[in-house]
Parts: C-alpha cells; sequence; structure tokens
C-alpha cells in the first residue's frame, strides 16, 4: 500500500506581486517534491495576498497562462498542488 503525503505551505507573499508569488510557490513546490510530498496545499489567496480591496483587480480565470509554471511543475512532480487566487466570476 502507497503513504500518501500531504503538505501544508505557509509563505511569504508581496501583496499583489502575481509573478514574485508564484517565483516563490514554486520554491515551495519543488521542496516538497524532494520530501516526496503528494498533495501540497498553500492558503487562501496565497499567490495574491489577503489584500480584498485589490482582489477584484487580482482576479484571474482559472485558465490563466500566468499558472502555467506551477502546472508544469506540480505534473513534473507527480504532485497535486492547490493553490489561492481570486477567481473572476
Amino acid at each position: 500500500m502507497t503513504t500518501a503525503v500531504f503538505a501544508a505551505a505557509q509563505c511569504t507573499v508581496r501583496a499583489g506581486d502575481l509573478a514574485d508569488n508564484i517565483r516563490r510557490h514554486l520554491v515551495f513546490m519543488h521542496a516538497a517534491q524532494r520530501h516526496g510530498v503528494h498533495c501540497l496545499v498553500f492558503p487562501e489567496l496565497s499567490l495574491t495576498g489577503y489584500e480584498l480591496n485589490l482582489a477584484h483587480d487580482l482576479a484571474q480565470d482559472p485558465d490563466t497562462p500566468l499558472l502555467a509554471p506551477l502546472r508544469a511543475c506540480a505534473r513534473e512532480a507527480g504532485m497535486t498542488t492547490i493553490v489561492g487566487l481570486p477567481l473572476r466570476s
């Protein structure tokens, strides 16, 4: 039987800086991969910071190309990764 390894990540977030926050997430994802994590969970709004006054402007479509590096890293690692991002409705 295979044991699933879950992990929670808590990183410093730069408010509204999606590019830098994605870079920070990738660092955590690579570390999780080295530790054999199967599912990595980041907090709510982890990619934007908990800036409710900016949430509307920072909202993205679920298939935004901005998430491509995270998707590629997760796919390469065989790891489910859950991130927080305000979504357009």
